[in-house]
């Protein structure tokens, strides 16, 4: 079922703010008059493909590495960044429930990311496939998955 986009927007600012921080990089933060990161964004389970050239049309290349699911997503991404520097952090998004769910959950609780409002959706959790070449530079290919499960209001 989709669920509206606003839902776990509306009341998010007034009930972090109710909420107790607790450690001490929480408290602070909380001496400063500084609130936590609200990040809205998408969560992914990324295929990285590590290859030597871009493929032109028709044509089939091996990667010459990766071939693994890696948590990723723009947002996810942004969120555990903050987290790690012991910023205190929530994500709002959704993941979807498939087995791609729990390893997207565990590695943002693993930041330290607070999960408080990010949802499981019906299907597949959004994914992506990136392309990394030898300079570093990659081409990304996002199937959208939980995170184009919002409904509208």
């Amino acid at each position: 079922a989709r669920m509206p986009a606003n839902q776990w927007l509306v009341d998010v600012n007034s009930s972090l703010n109710e909420q107790m921080l607790t450690s001490a990089t929480e408290k602070t933060l909380k001496k400063k008059n500084l609130k936590p990161m609200v990040v809205v964004g998408s969560v992914n389970a990324d295929m990285l493909v590590e290859i030597g050239r871009l493929p032109v049309p028709g044509e089939t290349l091996s990667c010459t590495g990766g071939g693994s699911f890696i948590p990723g997503g723009k947002g996810a991404n942004q969120a555990a960044a903050a987290a790690l520097l012991d910023y205190p952090t929530y994500f709002v998004g959704q993941v979807g429930d498939d087995s791609h769910a729990t390893m997207l959950r565990k590695a943002l609780e693993d930041s330290g990311v607070r999960l408080d409002y990010t949802t499981t959706a019906e299907g597949p959790c959004g994914q992506a496939v990136v392309m990394l070449l030898p300079t570093g530079e990659n081409s990304i290919i996002i199937i959208g998955g939980a995170n184009r499960a919002w409904s509208s209001p």
